[in-house]
């Protein structure tokens, strides 16, 4: 539980302005549109078919390697008594079987090593196109690019200042795009924190929305709004005072700050509403002056790539509903 502060009655000092660290998106000199399909085939029908497509290359590569394992052990076997016997022809015929065997790992190493790896980047790609193209086809999306290799700063997530000691930061599908005339970034993150015996623990997993705003305000606000599960709740807010609480909604702030007069009643009745059910375990909003980003914790039918298991849409279809809602409600912030 967050200790709930009293908040002094008499003027307050001015408060350090504490403006988050302004990353610039990096972006790659490769990009891709992210666009709709138009192949006609179903959505469900070409994850499904590139899934299959990946799984029987596994399936063999996995077999192939067992096999060539079993021949391995057989003939370092048979070198082994060939070697140990007293005629040096069969100790030579050893030594001859043992170093092919050697050279035959090497050369299947080789042939081998980039095989499947490069086929599940291909699959990764793949995957990620069609669920952005899925995901943003709505015509309020503009100018929507997305880089493979595109990765998200960690000082950027850190300065947002959510989750305290992020460790390590992982990100991918990093996608950027006008909405409502305003640039947005949104990316797959998974943010790490580590403990005293040096092990990592997941602050964060989910979906991270970077969103612009025009208020002014000096210090920072932090919106949380729980779902079933009490589940990556932000921890940086040893500064923060709760300022209100309803339901599942909780509000953070700088103390001394007022709060629903800086983010307005048409904001605060939207984010009232706002539901956060089913795949979607959790919502944290950090607000800063000029800047809103937006933290939105998904459960792993959501954010695990399907590979073994069949497809299910589901989870991506409620994220697409959910993405494009919030947008429209942080939007409201530049009103």
């Amino acid at each position: 539980m967050i200790e709930k502060k009293k908040v002094s009655k008499k003027p307050l000092p001015k408060v350090v302005k504490e403006e988050p660290v302004k990353v610039e998106p990096v972006i790659q000199e490769q990009q891709f549109e992210v666009k709709k399909d138009d192949t006609g085939i179903p959505f469900a029908e070409r994850i499904e078919k590139a899934r299959n497509d990946l799984l029987v290359k596994y399936k063999k590569n996995k077999q192939l390697s067992m096999i060539v394992t079993f021949v391995v052990v057989a003939l370092v076997i048979a070198a082994f008594i060939l070697m140990y016997q007293t005629s040096e022809a069969f100790k030579i015929t050893g030594y001859v079987v043992a170093g092919v065997t050697l050279l035959g790992m090497i050369a299947f190493y080789i042939i081998n090593r980039n095989r499947f790896p490069d086929s599940t980047r291909d699959y990764i790609n793949f995957i990620s196109a069609q669920f952005n193209g899925f995901v943003f086809e709505d015509s309020a999306y503009e100018k929507l690019t997305m880089d493979p290799k595109d990765k998200l700063d960690q000082g950027e997530i850190s300065a947002d200042r959510v989750y305290s000691g992020i460790a390590r930061l992982g990100s991918r599908n990093i996608v950027q795009g006008i909405y409502l005339h305003e640039h947005f970034t949104i990316a797959d993150v998974a943010a790490y924190t580590r403990g005293d015996k040096k092990q990592e623990a997941a602050a964060f997993v989910g979906k991270y929305t970077s969103f612009p705003n025009n208020r002014k305000l000096e210090g920072r606000i932090i919106i949380n709004i729980k779902g079933e599960k009490e589940i990556d709740l932000p921890t940086d807010i040893a500064d923060l005072v709760k300022v209100e609480e309803n339901g599942k909604l909780t509000i953070l702030a700088t103390e001394g700050l007022k709060v629903r007069e800086i983010l307005g009643d048409v904001f605060m009745k939207a984010i009232e509403k706002y539901k956060v059910i089913g795949n979607l375990m959790n919502l944290n909003i950090a607000i800063w002056g000029g800047h809103t980003a937006a933290y939105m914790s998904y459960n792993d039918e959501m954010m695990v790539l399907p590979f073994e298991k069949a497809f299910n849409e589901e989870p991506i279809k409620q994220y697409k509903d959910e993405q494009i809602e919030l947008l429209k409600v942080l939007s409201l912030l530049n009103k």
